[in-house]
């Protein structure tokens, strides 16, 4: 419907909507539906182009007073703004069509504040932020408000921000698209006091962050849930969260967000910064500066089933718990191709990482950081106490650039936990670790481990026999166990015996027995087993 003029504007009684406001020729007018009168009047008109915001407030302010139940107003038409329209509560703005803000009106377009149970529906909100001079304004802006829901909207060109959302609860914004903020972000949350959800949003190409949380600290467990979010050539994070907790991401793409940070911003599709128990769900990171970030204090984060593919920049490795985050969780994770480690667990303590996969890292970083996992240490924060189990690190490249699967480095490393994880095929080698306290057992591609029998034939005179290769991943027989436990009856006759490293070569085993063994042909049987200390 282009025209409500000459023909009924709703043929239900009572129609859905309260007032509505369209434009006919060089005016813009407003009607408003009178219960009494069963049909439509005249509520106000104007200037197209010139009186459209005066005339779309005069539609909003014709609502019943002190109602408790929402009332519709229909914008039908493009729409050019020269002031900031108010939406009271329970309201629903519906539009059909186009709001923008025209050239140096320097005011947000859409401000709401103070109201409640209020939702905005549909149509293209244009922000006009290159024609404006004031870098505080935002297309869209609600503050002080609960019970509202944005919804079906086209918000793009907003000169600091698309949508803001201040010191509110209880919200929803679903099914939107948001492009191109000029100066800051596309959508931004602050302070929310308890429970928002968005989903179904598109955010793509603001100067900084498709989406940023700021201080929303709320006691709800779940107090903020982003779902299906995909975020698109954003210069800083696709999804940044500071200084809130209990936010959950699940079902995130961020495509090539972060490639052309801001001085002082991210350079991760995912973030957080004091911020703890985060949870990323689902998410994917492709062709970004980097992946996810756990920094600064951000305790007990978790990402879960999060792919990390390709990221370009030199500098940033694939996921990382940062120096002073304690508890994060890298679970069933996949990173491929980062520029530098796959994940980095740094200085952070009681991490754990389980059941990820990390590929061909090691694309572009220095040496000694190009590491499928590593774990270290900044020099003045330790890095303890972290759990690195079940997990796959290997390089398959013609060219391989991933050094170690695995790599414990630095001085204030100690006390980790490698366990049971695959690591072959890496250029180096599949463990590489330093802390006196750390266990390092039962890896597939890096033998700590080792086992078996052998059989020596005696003379009645020789007490040492050459058992063979040991197959340690190392040869330092200060970090090497031998047993021996005879098997024979000849063998146990002659014992006790011991196992030591060759001291001529330390790639290989010994056994000594106390006395000579008897003269006979494959008399003398042990059991071995070798292993790193």
């Amino acid at each position: 419907m282009t025209s409500v003029d000459a023909v009924r504007i709703d043929e239900q009684h009572p129609p859905t909507a309260s007032a509505i406001v369209y434009k006919k020729e060089d005016k813009v007018i407003a009607k408003k539906w009178l219960e009494q009168r069963d049909r439509w009047v005249t509520l106000a008109k104007g200037e197209a182009g010139v009186n459209d915001a005066e005339v779309i407030q005069k539609a909003l302010d014709s609502l019943t007073p002190d109602r408790s139940w929402k009332e519709k107003v229909v914008l039908i038409g493009d729409f050019e703004m020269n002031s900031a329209i108010n939406i009271p509560s329970y309201t629903l703005l519906n539009i059909f069509g186009k709001l923008k803000l025209k050239d140096n009106t320097n005011t947000h377009l859409l401000r709401i504040d103070d109201q409640h149970d209020f939702e905005i529906i549909g149509g293209e909100i244009d922000g006009n932020g290159a024609n404006q001079t004031d870098d505080t304004i935002i297309a869209v802006y609600v503050s002080n408000s609960y019970n509202f829901r944005i919804a079906d909207v086209y918000v793009h060109d907003g000169r600091r921000m698309n949508i803001a959302i201040d010191t509110s609860s209880n919200f929803e914004i679903e099914s939107c698209i948001l492009e191109k903020a000029k100066v800051h972000t596309n959508l931004f949350i602050a302070d929310v006091t308890a429970r928002a959800r968005v989903s179904d949003i598109i955010s793509m190409r603001a100067y900084k962050h498709g989406i940023e949380i700021l201080k929303a600290e709320g006691d709800e467990s779940k107090h903020i849930v982003l779902n299906n979010i995909i975020t698109y050539q954003n210069n800083s994070a696709g999804i940044s969260i500071y200084r809130s907790k209990n936010v959950v991401v699940a079902n995130a793409i961020s495509i090539e967000d972060g490639l052309n940070p801001p001085t002082g911003t991210t350079k991760y599709s995912f973030y957080t910064e004091y911020s703890p128990n985060c949870q990323f769900i689902n998410c994917l990171s492709y062709n970004s500066g980097a992946g996810l970030q756990f920094n600064l204090a951000s305790h007990n984060c978790t990402a879960m089933n999060v792919y990390v593919i390709n990221p370009q920049n030199e500098n940033e490795v694939g996921l990382v718990a940062s120096p002073n985050v304690v508890g994060a969780k890298f679970i069933g994770c996949y990173v491929e191709g980062a520029q530098r480690d796959g994940i980095l667990i740094f200085s952070a303590k009681k991490c754990i990482v389980i059941g990820c996969t990390v590929k061909n890292c090691g694309q572009a970083g220095v040496t000694g950081r190009r590491n499928g996992i590593a774990i270290w240490d900044d020099g003045t924060n330790s890095c303890e106490d972290n759990i690195i189990v079940g997990n796959v690190c290997y390089d398959d490249q013609d060219t391989k650039t991933q050094e170690y699967g695995i790599k414990e480095a630095g001085s204030l490393t100690d006390k980790n936990i490698i366990m049971l994880n695959i690591v072959e095929g890496n250029s180096v080698a599949g463990v590489s670790f330093v802390g006196a306290n750390s266990k390092v057992e039962n890896n597939i591609g890096y033998t700590t481990e080792n086992s078996g029998t052998a059989t020596f034939s005696g003379d009645g005179s020789t007490t040492d026999f050459l058992i063979g290769d040991h197959g340690l991943a190392i040869t330092d027989p200060s970090k090497i166990i031998v047993k021996v436990t005879p098997i024979s009856s000849d063998a146990i006759a002659a014992s006790p015996c011991v196992g030591y490293v060759d001291p001529n070569d330390n790639t290989k085993i010994r056994v000594k027995f106390a006395s000579a063994p008897a003269s006979g042909t494959d008399n003398v049987k042990i059991a071995w087993t070798a292993e790193v200390i």
